[in-house]
C-alpha cells in the first residue's frame, strides 16, 4: 500500500514538473511572438522598414533622378552617380528618356520573415532569418493595369542607355581621387532611378544584358559570366562547348560542388553582391521612400532577386527563369515548395515565344547555347504574367522577339489588357530531375552540398 502511495505521489510529482515546463514553454514562445510583432530585436538583428500603403494618383508621373554605375569589384570607384537636373533634362538629346512615366500602384501582400540578421559572409542566408513569417502590406505596381506595365517596361529599356562621357559622375562612398581607370563602364551593373514629385515612390530599373557574339562589346563578357552563373546548372561547365564558364565548380562528369557556386555567387565581382549595394544606395537617398524594383533579362533576375532579399515589390520583363539562383542564394522562403512560395511579391512579364523567358532556350543548336549562353532553369519565384502569342497568334519560338523594345511594340502595346498573373505551376512533370527538392532545373548532374 505505501508503495502505491510512492509511486502514485512520484507520478504526482513528474506530472506537476511537466506541466510546469509547458507553462514555460508556451511563454517563451508567446514572448517570442510578441517581441517579433512588436519589433524587440537583439543588437545582431535588423527589423524590416515600415512601409506606408500609398494609392499614387493615375495622373502623376515618374521621372529619372539619378543613374548609378556599380564598378562590380572592378579597380577604381566602388560606384558612380549621375544625378539628373532639370538643366540636363531640358538639354537632353531624347527627352522621353527621363518621363514622366505613369505608374498606377495598388496594395499588395508580402510574405517576409519578421526579421533578418545581418549577413556575415559565413553562414547560409536562410540560417539568418527568423522562423516567424508576417504578412506585410505594401504599395505595388498595378500590374492589371497595361499602361503601368508598358512604362515599366519603357524604364527598363531606357536603362540600356548609358552616357558615360557626361562630366558630372561623381564617385559613390570613398573618394577615388584617381581616374577612372580604363574600361570601368565596361564592367559592372547599372541602374536607372525614377522618383515621383513626392519622393514617396521609387523604381529601381536595372540594366539586362548586353547581347554580343562576340565578347568586347561593353559589358557583354561580364554579364554572360553572370547570366551563366544564375541560369545554369554548374558554372555554364558540363554542357555545350559553346557555353562561356563562369566558374570551377564542377567537381566529376556529372557532379557539382554546390557550396562552390553558392560562394561565387556571392564574390564581390558577380552581379548579385553589387546589386543589392546598388539598391542599398538607392535606400541612403530615399529612406523613407517605398522602392520598387525592374530589369529586363539579366536585369530582371536582379530585380527579382532584390525583392526576395528585402521583401519590396519588383516587376521583370523576359527574365529568364530563377528560382535555382534564388535557392542557392538562400534568400527568404517559407513552406515545401521554397522558393516557389505565393505573395513574393516578384511578377514576371514575358511572352510564350520568347525561348529565353520560357525556359526553353537550352539545346545544343538554340542561339543561346551557341552564343555561350548556358539557360538551364525553368520556374520563376513569385507570379509568372505570360502574354500567350503562340496560341493567340500562332507565333513559333524565337529568340529575336526577346528584346525589350520589341517586345514592347509588338506584344505589350498590342494586347488589350495586360497579362494575367498566376503562381508559377510547379505540379507538371516533363521529365526534370528533382535535385533541387522542387522542379527548378533542367539539371542532370548530382549536386554535392
Amino acid at each position: 500500500m505505501k508503495s502505491s502511495e510512492r509511486s502514485h505521489q512520484s507520478w504526482t510529482a513528474v506530472s506537476k514538473s511537466l506541466f510546469v515546463v509547458g507553462i514555460f514553454a508556451q511563454v517563451a514562445i508567446l514572448l517570442l511572438i510578441l517581441g517579433s510583432y512588436f519589433g524587440f530585436y537583439p543588437s545582431n538583428v535588423s527589423p524590416l522598414p515600415d512601409r506606408k500603403v500609398a494609392q499614387l494618383p493615375s495622373d502623376d508621373g515618374l521621372t529619372l533622378r539619378h543613374v548609378i554605375h556599380h564598378g562590380a569589384g572592378q579597380p577604381g570607384p566602388r560606384a558612380r552617380r549621375l544625378d539628373v537636373t532639370p538643366d540636363r533634362m531640358v538639354h537632353a538629346e531624347a527627352a522621353g528618356q527621363f518621363g514622366p512615366f505613369v505608374v498606377k500602384q495598388a496594395p499588395i501582400t508580402i510574405e517576409k520573415p519578421s526579421r533578418v540578421h545581418k549577413y556575415d559572409g559565413q553562414r547560409p542566408m536562410w540560417s539568418n532569418m527568423s522562423p516567424i513569417w508576417v504578412a506585410q502590406d505594401v504599395a505595388a505596381p498595378d500590374v492589371e493595369d497595361k499602361d503601368t506595365v508598358i512604362s515599366l517596361a519603357s524604364m527598363c529599356e531606357d536603362a540600356y542607355k548609358p552616357g558615360p562621357e557626361d562630366p558630372e559622375w561623381m564617385d559613390v562612398g570613398e573618394s577615388y581621387n584617381s581616374s577612372v581607370p580604363f574600361g570601368w563602364d565596361d564592367s559592372g551593373i547599372r541602374g536607372h532611378v525614377f522618383s515621383d514629385d513626392s519622393n514617396n515612390t521609387i523604381i529601381l530599373a536595372v540594366k539586362g544584358t548586353t547581347v554580343a557574339m562576340f565578347e568586347g562589346n561593353g559589358t557583354s563578357g561580364h554579364d554572360k559570366e553572370n547570366d551563366n552563373l544564375f541560369g545554369s546548372c554548374c558554372c555554364g561547365q558540363g554542357g555545350s562547348y559553346w557555353w562561356k564558364q563562369s566558374c570551377d565548380c564542377m567537381t566529376g562528369t556529372y557532379s557539382c560542388d554546390d557550396k562552390c557556386v553558392r560562394e561565387e555567387l556571392r564574390k564581390p565581382n558577380r552581379y548579385y553582391q553589387a546589386t543589392i549595394e546598388l539598391y542599398e544606395e538607392v535606400q541612403r537617398i530615399y529612406p523613407d521612400a517605398n522602392i520598387i524594383t525592374t530589369g529586363h533579362s539579366l536585369g530582371g533576375v536582379l530585380a527579382s532577386l532584390i525583392g526576395l532579399q528585402h521583401g519590396i515589390p519588383a516587376v521583370s520583363f523576359e527574365a529568364y527563369p530563377q528560382a535555382m539562383a534564388a535557392k542557392r542564394l538562400g534568400l527568404p522562403a517559407a513552406g515545401d515548395v521554397a522558393p516557389l512560395r505565393k505573395n513574393t511579391g516578384g511578377f514576371h512579364f514575358g511572352h510564350t515565344a520568347d525561348p529565353v523567358y520560357m525556359g526553353t532556350c537550352n539545346g545544343f543548336s538554340s542561339f543561346c547555347s551557341i552564343g555561350g549562353y548556358a539557360f538551364e532553369t525553368i520556374c520563376h519565384t513569385g507570379k509568372r504574367c505570360a502574354y500567350d502569342v503562340v496560341k493567340d497568334w500562332g507565333w513559333r519560338p524565337s529568340t529575336t522577339t526577346h528584346r525589350l523594345r520589341y517586345a514592347i511594340e509588338s506584344v505589350y502595346m498590342k494586347y488589350d489588357k495586360a497579362a494575367t498573373c498566376v503562381d508559377e505551376d510547379v505540379t507538371q512533370d516533363n521529365g526534370t530531375e528533382y535535385h533541387f527538392f522542387i522542379q527548378v532545373d533542367y539539371c542532370h548532374i548530382d549536386v554535392l552540398e
